[in-house]
């Protein structure tokens, strides 16, 4: 089961609302949520990094941390 615990990035360019990935309390991988300045994609999750070498999954994008859960299952 994965848990998301909310974070603040400092970043310069306004994507600063983020989640840790987490599995049994070991980091899986960071997701950041896209500001306005990504158009059409505002509002989804991205994946920052993964300290998976199996996930092959960084920088790909999910509307929703549900559909986030189902990508790092699926790998």
């Amino acid at each position: 089961m994965l848990t998301f615990t909310p974070i603040t990035l400092e970043a310069n360019h306004g994507d600063e609302e983020a989640v840790l990935i987490l599995r049994a309390e070991r980091l899986v991988a960071i997701a950041s949520r896209l500001g306005e300045h990504h158009g059409g994609a505002a509002g989804e999750w991205f994946v920052e990094t993964v300290f998976n070498d199996g996930l092959r999954i960084a920088g790909r994008r999910c509307a929703t941390l549900e559909d986030m859960t189902s990508l790092i299952e699926l790998g």
